[in-house]
């Protein structure tokens, strides 16, 4: 099945703002929690009792990681590979879509039991 197929441009359109949008909040979120713990980001300090140097530093990895996600599934939108899975090529649904937009892979792939198996079948592949 190609890309798109089994979405309808309504869909595909909202589901591509709600990717905007997120993308437009992490970069202001990441740039106002900066500006506003300026402090934050240096290297922990044993001697803060709060631990939010090293909190804020946490929570900035999530919000790069996150960020890339949803800046991938854009991406994936403009090469015309959204929507289907990234590793066994199926159609991704649209409810799935609409509860995780960035997401890359269909369930069996993507949940914890589709990294499980992929982590064991790379495993087992022998070496070249």
């Amino acid at each position: 099945m190609s890309a798109y197929q089994h979405l309808t441009l309504s869909q595909l359109r909202e589901l591509r703002i709600d990717l905007e949008h997120e993308l437009a909040w992490l970069d202001r979120a990441t740039t106002n929690h900066i500006a506003e713990n300026p402090g934050a980001y240096t290297r922990f300090d044993a001697e803060d009792p709060t631990g939010h140097g090293g909190l804020s530093v946490a929570l900035h990895g999530h919000a790069r990681t996150r960020h890339a996600e949803v800046a991938d599934a854009l991406e994936r939108m403009i090469s015309g590979d959204y929507g289907n899975c990234m590793r066994c090529g199926s159609a991704i649904p649209h409810s799935r879509l609409q509860f995780m937009p960035e997401t890359a892979h269909c369930i069996n792939c993507g949940g914890i039991a589709g990294q499980l198996r992929f982590s064991l079948e790379t495993e087992l592949v022998p070496a070249s």
